[in-house]
């Protein structure tokens, strides 16, 4: 291939597989896709990019000092675990998860129940993934056992994807999904692949951070692969209206989680807690970390619904701030290490926890501006809850207690972004009284 002007042959090859990225990932979405959905998968696609990128960039800054590059690394690099990029790879996970979970929704609506077990199969695929990429399970086990070990949970995922890859063959319009699934997971393998050529191979030094970011990147790509197939059974504004077609479900899980699937959250907290104080390799992330940031995650999202979902969203630009903070206490949950603590004046408080806590404080604010009594009653709540998490930050000793106290945060943060879950709750406990009166 002859070189451009001004570039080098490898520059040439390296601007030849953008251009070819770029047309296929134009074609991606399904034509019905609305300008909102497009958005939305740029805007994903631009801050995957910086992620993976800018550490990239920093690091070849020789004229910077070597603590600012490496600051820049431990902060972003997704080759690293709790930090930025670790936090950004799993939530994108748990966001295909989301897309997914409304096309189990929407075929269970319209009674196609093969269907819809095939997009609750992947689904859950998606969540154990996303455990995995943060809180370093398969390096764990590979560590302990070796590459014998993670034979299981590869043949596990694989003849799940492929059994719900059968189901989505009877139907002609999920044909293409089942092809783009089969190339985002074929990227996951390459991912795998990479890093057993990782500790095979001796790489020289200018080199390792090229060979991570083409490692990341390959899996970051498939992530959003797996958005982009997902994302067109999510509902109104992710689509151009079809006329005569049911409505589909807009991030359904996140707004209206089943309460069996709240409460099993909340019951694995102690479980989470105890595991993750126990481990001893304080590198790697913890499995305590990532249900908070999930919990986080999908508060921002419910938070975010009629943002996102409605074709005329809501003139209420807190709830912009709102999902903001909760995704920042999300990235929190993982980038802080539970157990550092900060100087405050007269005492000594977690660091995490304290963080939590301020944004808690500027979700009141932002819940404050609704001129409305319940826009105020939200300002009390959320106040309270970041008083708690404040009182938790200076009492919370032991690495347990820390982990415990996340996690109950974000569940209650998501209970109170998605009140419709608590109402469902609450419901349930009504009718259950009345039946035992009865």
């Amino acid at each position: 291939m002859n070189s451009l002007p001004g570039y080098s042959p490898i520059a040439t090859c390296k601007l030849g597989l953008l251009s070819l990225i770029c047309h296929e990932w134009a074609t991606m979405l399904p034509v019905d896709s609305s300008p909102r959905a497009r958005r939305y998968l740029l805007t994903l696609s631009g801050v995957t990019l910086f992620v993976l990128a800018f550490p990239m960039a920093v690091w070849q800054m020789g004229f910077l000092s070597d603590e600012v590059r490496n600051l820049a690394r431990r902060l972003f690099s997704v080759g690293l675990e709790n930090n930025i990029g670790a936090w950004w790879s799993g939530a994108l996970l748990v966001l295909a998860a989301v897309h997914s979970f409304d096309g189990f929704r929407r075929y269970q609506d319209e009674g196609a129940t093969k269907l819809a077990l095939a997009w609750l199969v992947i689904a859950g695929v998606l969540v154990g993934l996303s455990l995995d990429e943060v809180g370093s399970l398969h390096e764990r086990v590979g560590q302990r056992g070796g590459w014998w070990a993670l034979l299981p949970f590869g043949v596990v995922i694989i003849a799940a994807v492929t059994w719900a890859s059968w189901q989505m063959w009877t139907s002609s319009v999920e044909r293409r999904s089942i092809k783009l699934i089969a190339v985002a997971f074929a990227l996951f393998a390459a991912t795998a692949g990479n890093e057993y050529l990782e500790h095979a191979l001796e790489w020289p030094a200018w080199l390792r951070p090229w060979r991570a970011g083409f490692e990341e990147g390959l899996e970051l790509v498939g992530m959003l692969i797996l958005i982009s197939v997902a994302m067109r059974h999510s509902g109104e504004a992710f689509r151009e209206p079809v006329p005569g077609e049911a409505p589909r479900p807009c991030l359904w899980v996140s707004h209206s989680m089943p309460v069996g699937l709240l409460l099993a959250a909340a019951a694995v907290t102690p479980f989470f807690a105890v595991l993750s104080a126990g481990l001893t390799d304080t590198h790697r992330g913890r499995p305590a970390d990532w249900l908070a940031m999930t919990m986080f995650l999908l508060a921002a999202l419910a938070a975010w619904r009629s943002v996102l979902c409605a074709n005329r969203p809501e003139r209420y630009p807190g709830r912009v701030g709102v999902g903001v903070l909760l995704l920042l206490a999300s990235a929190a949950s993982v980038a802080i290490y539970p157990h550092w603590q900060v100087d405050l004046g007269f005492a000594q408080f977690n660091a995490r926890l304290t963080v939590i806590s301020f944004l808690l404080l500027g979700i009141t604010s932002f819940a404050w501006m609704r001129d409305h009594a319940g826009g105020l009653r939200a300002a009390y709540v959320w106040l309270g809850a970041a008083g708690l998490s404040g009182v938790l930050a200076m009492t919370a000793q032991g690495l347990l207690f820390q982990q415990l106290a996340t996690q109950w945060l974000a569940v209650l943060a998501y209970a109170l972004a998605a009140p419709q879950v608590v109402q469902s709750i609450g419901a349930m406990l009504g009718l259950k009284k009345k039946a035992t009166s009865a």
